[in-house]
């Protein structure tokens, strides 16, 4: 049966923050990034795993020229996995974006997301369950599709919110636009009140338990067979673009830098904060082709990644 979506219309083409707020002046259409061209070429000898978010989610397979590549989503299913290739190098990244770090570090929740030598049974039945409710939900959702996300629709939509920002001072709840009007935010990275934000309070002991779990993490995945692991945080672009909106935690430094910390860093939050262009869409909380790039040179510029 032909794919339905495919006629559909892209409800995330000009951004997410756009989808929320609908304010025209921060409507920028995501762009397809060039494939990461990495000086070495593709490296035979290594097997690749990702565990990642919506940040790594989408760039496409060719941007990791390896012998294989394995994309894990923190919130969708596990891998399984007979062995490790003990012919190839195992390198494992867990990249996390930073308004998350504290949930996803708080336990060591990492470790149950990739299963060497298990039965694939049960995985398998959460995976059908899962596409099974995403045709569930498309069925019921395309015409919704069609009728609310066209560019004739968001016309109106932008009207409506232009006149509840700019006459009423109302605007979506999910958003914030800085006073000077030259940023849009997700609110929770910018609402100091939620531990998603970059400017709520960290403790000294919260930031220990994160890096004590990172650590275990680490142990496990080495144990596990993996040759190499690393740790990537991507900033919150509140973090790159505006860190004195209030008063910046430095939750990534705090991890990174801390004496106890296990794990080795691809410390992409050095690169983005020295970087003179943008590296996050206008329109959207995710990095652009250019903050895609600064995390892939990271990993390829990596001694134990590419020798």
């Amino acid at each position: 049966m032909e794919r339905v979506d495919k006629y559909l219309p892209n409800i995330y083409r000009y951004g997410d923050l756009y989808l929320f707020s609908n304010i025209k002046k921060f409507k920028q259409e995501r762009t397809e990034c060039p494939v990461y061209q990495n000086p070495q070429g593709k490296i035979n000898n290594v097997n690749f795993f990702l565990i990642g978010d919506s940040y790594t989610q989408y760039m496409p397979p060719s941007n990791f020229r390896f012998n294989q590549y394995t994309f894990t989503h923190w919130d969708i299913g596990i891998t399984q996995i007979d062995s490790l290739d003990k012919s190839k190098k195992n390198i494992l990244v867990i990249e996390s974006t930073e308004r998350y770090v504290r949930w996803r570090f708080n336990t060591a929740k990492a470790k149950s997301l990739i299963v060497i030598g298990a039965s694939g049974n049960q995985d398998k039945k959460s995976k059908e369950v899962d596409i099974e409710t995403y045709f569930k939900w498309q069925a019921e959702d395309n015409l919704d599709y069609i009728l609310d996300y066209n560019d004739f629709a968001f016309f109106f939509k932008e009207i409506k919110a232009a006149i509840n920002y700019y006459v009423f001072d109302k605007l979506d709840k999910r958003v914030t636009i800085t006073n000077d009007e030259k940023y849009i935010f997700y609110s929770e990275t910018t609402d100091s009140t939620l531990a998603t934000s970059s400017f709520n309070s960290v403790t000294k002991t919260q930031v220990d338990t994160m890096v004590n779990n990172i650590n275990d993490t680490y142990r496990y995945y080495k144990k596990s067979g993996f040759d190499e692991i690393y740790l990537a945080i991507v900033p919150n672009a509140i973090s790159i673009n505006m860190p004195k909106y209030g008063k910046y935690n430095n939750l990534i430094e705090r991890i990174q830098n801390h004496k106890a910390l296990q794990m080795p860093v691809l410390n992409i939050y050095d690169v983005m904060t020295k970087a003179s262009g943008n590296l996050y869409y206008m329109s959207d909380g995710h990095w652009n082709c250019e903050g895609q790039k600064v995390f892939l040179k990271a990993l390829y510029d990596c001694e134990q990644v590419i020798k």
